[in-house]
């Protein structure tokens, strides 16, 4: 059972907006020094393939 409210209203903004917030802090720490494509956290960032 689903209650509704918490899928909509300004508190559900916010929520996805810490969660996509949160997930580009961590891929910012990820980046961190990549200096060329040859690092391979450098994938991450150009995709996997």
């Amino acid at each position: 059972h689903v209650n509704c409210d918490v899928l909509v209203g300004y508190k559900a903004v916010y929520r996805v907006c810490f969660g996509m917030a949160m997930f580009f802090l961590l891929f910012s720490l990820i980046m961190v020094k990549v200096k060329s494509s040859q690092d391979p956290r450098a994938a991450v960032h150009n995709g996997y393939v």
